[in-house]
């Protein structure tokens, strides 16, 4: 993706309050060849990664009706079939 769109994305992301930073390297093609600024972009992921893999604090919020989950009092009873 050319840098022009990508920066059109971040601020897309960003305007839609969605968390976002922008890093650009200076290296032609989608991946640093040399290994300090691959270092680098490894980095970043897994920072991103242990940042964005947090549990959120406090309860689990309630299933709400269409989100395909049963809860556990409106389960329904379990049917025989008499053979």
């Amino acid at each position: 993706m050319p840098v022009t769109q990508s920066y059109k994305l971040y601020h897309a992301l960003k305007d839609n309050g969605v968390p976002t930073r922008f890093i650009a390297y200076p290296v032609p093609g989608h991946f640093p060849g040399d290994p300090v600024r691959s270092r680098a972009v490894f980095r970043d992921w897994v920072a991103w990664l242990d940042a964005s893999l947090q549990p959120e604090a406090g309860p689990a919020p309630k299933p709400q009706p269409g989100d395909g989950v049963v809860p556990a009092k409106e389960t329904p009873p379990a049917t025989t079939t008499k053979g």
